[in-house]
Protein backbone atom coordinates (compact mmCIF):
# COMPACT_ATOMS: atom_id res chain seq x y z
CA UNK A 1 0.00 0.00 0.00
CA UNK A 2 2.35 2.53 1.10
CA UNK A 3 4.75 1.95 -2.97
CA UNK A 4 1.22 3.66 -4.32
CA UNK A 5 1.06 6.04 -1.55
CA UNK A 6 4.31 7.38 -3.40
CA UNK A 7 3.60 6.86 -6.82
CA UNK A 8 0.48 9.29 -6.43
CA UNK A 9 2.38 11.77 -4.48
CA UNK A 10 5.37 11.72 -6.67
CA UNK A 11 4.38 13.62 -10.52
CA UNK A 12 2.38 16.54 -7.77
CA UNK A 13 6.59 16.66 -6.26
CA UNK A 14 8.13 17.33 -9.44
CA UNK A 15 5.99 19.54 -10.46
CA UNK A 16 5.93 22.29 -8.18
CA UNK A 17 9.37 22.33 -8.35
CA UNK A 18 9.98 24.84 -11.36
CA UNK A 19 12.40 27.20 -11.52
CA UNK A 20 11.03 30.91 -11.55
CA UNK A 21 12.95 33.53 -13.73
CA UNK A 22 13.03 35.59 -16.50
CA UNK A 23 12.58 33.93 -19.92
CA UNK A 24 12.57 36.75 -22.16
CA UNK A 25 15.84 36.85 -24.28
CA UNK A 26 15.87 40.44 -24.42
CA UNK A 27 16.40 40.98 -20.65
CA UNK A 28 19.63 41.49 -18.71
CA UNK A 29 18.76 38.57 -16.24
CA UNK A 30 17.78 36.44 -18.92
CA UNK A 31 17.36 32.81 -17.54
CA UNK A 32 17.53 29.97 -19.90
CA UNK A 33 16.97 27.61 -17.06
CA UNK A 34 14.01 29.19 -15.79
CA UNK A 35 10.81 27.60 -16.99
CA UNK A 36 8.15 29.91 -15.01
CA UNK A 37 8.32 33.14 -16.39
CA UNK A 38 8.98 36.24 -14.20
CA UNK A 39 10.73 39.23 -12.88
CA UNK A 40 12.77 40.44 -15.85
CA UNK A 41 14.96 43.43 -15.57
CA UNK A 42 15.94 45.44 -19.18
CA UNK A 43 18.53 47.53 -19.73
CA UNK A 44 18.35 51.38 -19.87
CA UNK A 45 18.64 52.52 -23.44
CA UNK A 46 21.41 54.91 -24.31
CA UNK A 47 19.89 58.10 -25.16
CA UNK A 48 21.25 59.77 -28.88
CA UNK A 49 19.17 62.87 -28.67
CA UNK A 50 19.49 65.94 -26.14
CA UNK A 51 16.83 68.47 -25.95
CA UNK A 52 19.11 70.97 -24.05
CA UNK A 53 16.17 73.62 -23.03
CA UNK A 54 17.43 77.14 -21.57
CA UNK A 55 15.79 80.09 -20.70
CA UNK A 56 18.31 83.38 -21.75
CA UNK A 57 17.94 86.79 -20.96
CA UNK A 58 18.09 89.39 -23.58
CA UNK A 59 21.97 89.66 -24.12
CA UNK A 60 21.75 85.99 -24.69
CA UNK A 61 23.41 85.03 -21.20
CA UNK A 62 21.38 81.97 -19.30
CA UNK A 63 18.99 82.74 -16.59
CA UNK A 64 19.67 81.58 -12.82
CA UNK A 65 17.02 80.92 -10.63
CA UNK A 66 17.48 82.90 -7.68
CA UNK A 67 20.00 84.84 -8.57
CA UNK A 68 19.51 88.87 -9.79
CA UNK A 69 19.00 90.06 -13.39
CA UNK A 70 17.58 92.83 -14.76
CA UNK A 71 13.82 93.44 -16.46
CA UNK A 72 13.29 95.03 -19.41
CA UNK A 73 13.36 98.26 -17.29
CA UNK A 74 16.61 98.18 -15.72
CA UNK A 75 15.22 96.91 -12.72
CA UNK A 76 16.68 94.03 -10.61
CA UNK A 77 14.52 90.99 -10.56
CA UNK A 78 15.15 87.59 -9.52
CA UNK A 79 13.50 84.02 -10.47
CA UNK A 80 12.69 82.10 -7.75
CA UNK A 81 10.23 79.43 -9.71
CA UNK A 82 10.16 78.86 -13.84
CA UNK A 83 8.66 75.70 -14.62
CA UNK A 84 6.43 74.52 -16.96
CA UNK A 85 4.51 71.19 -18.37
CA UNK A 86 6.04 70.00 -22.06
CA UNK A 87 4.29 67.38 -23.46
CA UNK A 88 3.62 65.48 -26.74
CA UNK A 89 7.01 65.67 -27.81
CA UNK A 90 7.55 64.73 -31.04
CA UNK A 91 10.99 64.33 -33.64
CA UNK A 92 10.12 64.21 -37.41
CA UNK A 93 11.96 63.16 -39.93
CA UNK A 94 11.41 62.14 -44.11
CA UNK A 95 9.48 58.61 -43.33
CA UNK A 96 8.24 59.33 -40.00
CA UNK A 97 8.64 60.45 -36.33
CA UNK A 98 9.84 59.54 -32.82
CA UNK A 99 6.52 60.51 -30.63
CA UNK A 100 7.65 60.66 -26.45
CA UNK A 101 4.87 59.31 -24.40
CA UNK A 102 6.07 61.14 -21.41
CA UNK A 103 4.90 64.39 -19.80
CA UNK A 104 7.82 66.05 -18.83
CA UNK A 105 7.70 68.92 -15.79
CA UNK A 106 10.54 71.47 -16.43
CA UNK A 107 11.97 72.63 -13.74
CA UNK A 108 14.71 75.08 -14.78
CA UNK A 109 17.81 76.05 -13.30
CA UNK A 110 20.43 76.76 -15.50
CA UNK A 111 19.16 74.33 -17.91
CA UNK A 112 16.92 71.16 -18.46
CA UNK A 113 17.94 68.05 -20.44
CA UNK A 114 15.29 65.77 -22.05
CA UNK A 115 17.37 62.45 -23.15
CA UNK A 116 15.65 60.42 -26.10
CA UNK A 117 16.59 57.16 -27.75
CA UNK A 118 15.64 57.65 -31.26
CA UNK A 119 16.35 56.33 -34.67
CA UNK A 120 19.54 57.33 -36.25
CA UNK A 121 18.63 59.57 -39.26
CA UNK A 122 18.21 63.22 -40.60
CA UNK A 123 15.10 65.08 -38.61
CA UNK A 124 13.80 68.42 -40.43
CA UNK A 125 11.32 69.39 -37.23
CA UNK A 126 10.34 69.43 -33.58
CA UNK A 127 6.97 69.51 -32.44
CA UNK A 128 5.53 69.74 -28.61
CA UNK A 129 2.94 71.29 -26.54
CA UNK A 130 3.45 73.51 -23.21
CA UNK A 131 0.92 72.62 -21.33
CA UNK A 132 -1.42 69.08 -21.21
CA UNK A 133 -3.85 68.02 -23.22
CA UNK A 134 -7.50 68.14 -22.53
CA UNK A 135 -7.49 64.15 -21.31
CA UNK A 136 -4.15 64.35 -19.51
CA UNK A 137 -5.24 67.70 -17.62
CA UNK A 138 -8.10 65.88 -15.82
CA UNK A 139 -5.77 63.51 -14.44
CA UNK A 140 -5.70 62.68 -10.41
CA UNK A 141 -2.28 63.64 -9.35
CA UNK A 142 -2.80 61.32 -6.26
CA UNK A 143 -3.34 58.15 -8.99
CA UNK A 144 0.77 58.43 -9.78
CA UNK A 145 4.40 57.79 -8.13
CA UNK A 146 5.82 60.70 -6.32
CA UNK A 147 8.77 60.86 -8.72
CA UNK A 148 6.07 61.27 -11.97
CA UNK A 149 5.86 64.96 -13.18
CA UNK A 150 2.13 64.92 -13.04
CA UNK A 151 2.65 64.06 -9.13
CA UNK A 152 0.51 65.91 -6.17
CA UNK A 153 4.00 65.44 -4.72
CA UNK A 154 5.03 68.12 -7.83
CA UNK A 155 2.73 70.91 -6.03
CA UNK A 156 1.56 72.11 -10.13
CA UNK A 157 -2.14 70.79 -9.28
CA UNK A 158 -5.17 73.20 -9.41
CA UNK A 159 -7.34 71.82 -6.85
CA UNK A 160 -9.93 74.81 -6.88
CA UNK A 161 -10.31 74.43 -10.91
CA UNK A 162 -9.77 70.20 -10.72
CA UNK A 163 -6.75 70.76 -13.14
CA UNK A 164 -3.05 71.36 -13.47
CA UNK A 165 -1.11 74.73 -14.07
CA UNK A 166 0.95 74.48 -17.10
CA UNK A 167 3.46 76.88 -16.28
CA UNK A 168 4.44 78.48 -12.91
CA UNK A 169 6.85 81.87 -12.90
CA UNK A 170 7.65 83.59 -9.04
CA UNK A 171 10.25 85.90 -7.75
CA UNK A 172 10.82 89.11 -6.88
CA UNK A 173 11.71 92.36 -7.86
CA UNK A 174 13.14 95.48 -6.74
CA UNK A 175 10.79 98.12 -7.68
CA UNK A 176 12.64 101.25 -6.70
CA UNK A 177 16.47 100.62 -7.25
CA UNK A 178 16.90 100.52 -3.90
CA UNK A 179 18.48 96.99 -4.09
CA UNK A 180 16.07 95.55 -2.09
CA UNK A 181 13.76 93.10 -3.78
CA UNK A 182 10.29 93.99 -2.43
CA UNK A 183 7.37 92.71 -4.82
CA UNK A 184 6.44 89.53 -4.81
CA UNK A 185 5.20 88.25 -8.64
CA UNK A 186 3.48 85.26 -9.21
CA UNK A 187 1.80 83.79 -12.91
CA UNK A 188 0.01 80.73 -12.81
CA UNK A 189 -1.25 79.44 -16.06
CA UNK A 190 -3.48 76.77 -17.05
CA UNK A 191 -7.07 75.55 -18.15
CA UNK A 192 -7.27 73.58 -21.47
CA UNK A 193 -7.04 76.68 -23.39
CA UNK A 194 -4.01 77.48 -21.97
CA UNK A 195 -2.34 74.95 -24.29
CA UNK A 196 0.11 76.08 -26.83
CA UNK A 197 1.27 73.82 -29.90
CA UNK A 198 4.55 74.53 -31.06
CA UNK A 199 6.19 73.46 -34.54
CA UNK A 200 9.69 74.32 -34.92
CA UNK A 201 11.80 73.88 -38.64
CA UNK A 202 15.09 72.27 -37.68
CA UNK A 203 17.00 70.26 -39.17
CA UNK A 204 19.96 67.72 -37.03
CA UNK A 205 21.52 64.32 -37.66
CA UNK A 206 21.53 61.77 -35.19
CA UNK A 207 24.34 59.64 -35.83
CA UNK A 208 25.48 55.94 -34.67
CA UNK A 209 27.30 56.09 -31.55
CA UNK A 210 26.79 59.61 -30.74
CA UNK A 211 24.87 62.18 -28.61
CA UNK A 212 23.42 64.85 -30.61
CA UNK A 213 22.44 67.98 -28.91
CA UNK A 214 19.53 70.12 -29.71
CA UNK A 215 18.99 73.37 -28.21
CA UNK A 216 15.81 75.20 -27.38
CA UNK A 217 16.11 78.37 -25.89
CA UNK A 218 13.16 80.33 -24.13
CA UNK A 219 14.02 84.43 -23.88
CA UNK A 220 11.95 85.15 -21.17
CA UNK A 221 11.52 88.90 -21.61
CA UNK A 222 9.75 88.14 -24.61
CA UNK A 223 7.35 86.34 -22.01
CA UNK A 224 6.47 89.62 -20.80
CA UNK A 225 4.82 91.42 -23.75
CA UNK A 226 1.56 93.14 -24.27
CA UNK A 227 1.55 93.36 -28.24
CA UNK A 228 5.77 95.80 -28.25
CA UNK A 229 5.21 96.65 -25.35
CA UNK A 230 6.57 95.36 -21.99
CA UNK A 231 4.16 94.46 -19.10
CA UNK A 232 5.55 96.13 -16.18
CA UNK A 233 5.37 93.38 -13.61
CA UNK A 234 5.37 96.17 -10.57
CA UNK A 235 1.77 96.78 -12.10
CA UNK A 236 0.66 93.32 -12.99
CA UNK A 237 2.79 91.52 -10.65
CA UNK A 238 0.27 87.98 -10.53
CA UNK A 239 -2.40 86.19 -12.98
CA UNK A 240 -3.99 82.80 -11.29
CA UNK A 241 -6.81 83.06 -14.15
CA UNK A 242 -9.09 83.73 -10.82
CA UNK A 243 -10.71 87.16 -12.64
CA UNK A 244 -11.55 88.08 -16.50
CA UNK A 245 -8.32 90.58 -16.10
CA UNK A 246 -6.00 87.71 -14.95
CA UNK A 247 -7.43 84.98 -17.70
CA UNK A 248 -6.78 87.99 -20.38
CA UNK A 249 -3.01 88.06 -18.28
CA UNK A 250 -2.45 84.94 -18.52
CA UNK A 251 -3.69 83.91 -22.12
CA UNK A 252 -0.98 86.83 -23.14
CA UNK A 253 1.73 84.85 -21.55
CA UNK A 254 1.24 81.90 -22.74
CA UNK A 255 0.84 83.31 -26.17
CA UNK A 256 4.13 84.99 -25.64
CA UNK A 257 5.42 81.45 -24.41
CA UNK A 258 4.80 80.24 -27.56
CA UNK A 259 6.67 83.39 -29.60
CA UNK A 260 9.39 83.12 -26.63
CA UNK A 261 11.16 79.71 -27.47
CA UNK A 262 13.65 79.89 -30.37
Amino acid sequence: MKKYVLLFILPFALTACKEEGCTDLAAVNYNPDADEHCCCEYANPEPNLRLQIKVLNKDGSALTINQNTQDQFGRLIRFEKFEFYLSNLEAVHSVGSHVSPDVYLVKYDQDYNIDLEVDETNYLELKFNIGLDSVTNLSDPNSFPNNHALSSAQQTYWSWQQMYRFALLEGRLDTNNDQNMDLLFSYHTGENKALRSIVKDYSFEVYPDSLTVVPIEIYWEDIFLDGQQPIDIAQMKSSHMASAAEDSLGMILMDNFKHAIQ
